[in-house]
């Protein structure tokens, strides 16, 4: 839920004010929901607070039949269901039963003027290398439905996961099940729809509001902050988790897409395949050289490496984006003693997007240390 400031055709995005809680709302009934907030440091002068939600930064929906929920359930603090500023709380995360096939739908009203859109909001999901999420677009049943309403002046609305008990009884975090989206938004460019459906889309999936920078993440503060995810900036302009608006290339930025891989791992799939071809054997010291058969001056080249027992890939140093062979020489690092497997892989990206990864393998002859 965001209001519109039209200004010279451009679109402003703003929170909610300050004041948005009715006389109304704190009945009895609701002091438990009002000192739930409190205890978790946020101000309920800050939130929009309605029959159904806690409504926090103007568009992101918690229902408050969750956080009553939790509470008595005796866990003393609000349902930690939020990506925050590309952090996450424990359980804010969809659960892989469902992460990877999403049903969406779209009421018939909004589909002469919104299918396109959603079309390609869900491609730029589902093309997200090593990353699980998936979208599907269905007509009936749908874990995520989106519905045009009237927002009182604020143009979207999306729903955290919630917590669905299966027949194992086990607990699982399924998307949100509602988007919202004001029906002034019909005529906007197709770009302008595609940023605003990927951002309630990212609302639904747990991710939480990325803001530009210092002074634009105080004008909306909650208090709500979260476990920043590693890889990702505290600010980022370019993110379309920003809560407002400010550009129109219906495009996730470099850092939403690492912050939906850390959060959803997924595995990584060839575009199109490559080889490296290289030195099979080699002694400590020694120089080694590694060539993809891919080669074109348009393509960026991504050479990384990994040490025996290393959990995880560095980026071969001296090494460019438009190296195609390298050659370096081995360190005493990767093995002490003994012979031990190093590891070297190429990704490989096309203008496009189209991306290929091959890996190979060295087998080093270490140094005997003698003590």
């Amino acid at each position: 839920m965001k209001k519109i400031s039209l200004l010279v055709f451009v679109i402003t995005l703003f929170s909610c004010s300050t004041d948005h809680y009715d006389d109304d709302i704190l009945t009895e009934a609701n002091t438990d929901l009002i000192k739930i907030l409190e205890e978790n440091d946020i101000d309920p002068q800050k939130v929009v607070i309605t029959d159904e939600y806690v409504i926090l930064e103007g568009d992101i929906g918690i229902p408050i039949s969750a956080i009553l929920e939790d509470a008595r359930a005796g866990k003393g603090n609000i349902s930690k269901q939020a990506l925050r500023d590309k952090s996450t709380f424990e359980g804010g995360r969809v659960s892989n039963e469902y992460n990877n096939r999403i049903r969406i739908a779209m009421a018939a009203d909004m589909r002469p003027d919104w299918m396109e859109a959603l079309r390609q909001a869900i491609n730029r999901f589902n093309e997200i290398n090593e990353c699980r999420i998936h979208y599907t677009y269905v007509t009936g049943s749908a874990h995520t439905y989106i519905s045009y309403k009237n927002l009182n002046g604020t143009i979207g609305f999306g729903e955290w996961p919630q917590k669905t008990i299966h027949s194992n009884l086990k607990t699982y975090r399924k998307p949100g099940s509602k988007i919202h989206i004001h029906p002034n938004q019909k005529n906007q460019s197709l770009n302008l729809k595609i940023e605003l459906l990927l951002h309630e889309m990212g609302h639904t999936l747990g991710f939480e509001h990325t803001f530009k920078d210092a002074n634009h993440r105080a004008q909306y503060s909650s208090n709500y902050d979260g476990d920043h995810i590693s890889g990702t900036p505290i600010y980022d302009p370019l993110s379309v988790m920003a809560p407002a608006i400010a550009h129109d290339n219906g495009q996730f930025s470099y850092y939403d897409k690492i912050a939906l891989q850390k959060v959803y791992v997924g595995p990584f799939i060839n575009d199109f395949e490559h080889t490296i071809s290289g030195t099979n054997y080699a002694d400590v010291f020694s120089y080694v050289t590694y060539t993809t058969n891919v080669i074109n001056s348009s393509y960026n080249y991504k050479w990384e490496y990994k040490y025996p027992n290393s959990s995880s890939w560095g980026r071969l140093p001296n090494s460019s984006s438009s190296n195609t062979t390298v050659r370096f020489k081995m360190t005493s690092y990767l093995a002490p003693h003994r012979t031990n497997t190093f590891r070297v892989r190429c990704t490989i990206t096309k203008p496009n997007g189209d991306v290929s990864r091959d890996h190979f393998s060295t087998r080093v002859d270490g140094i005997d240390i003698h003590h």
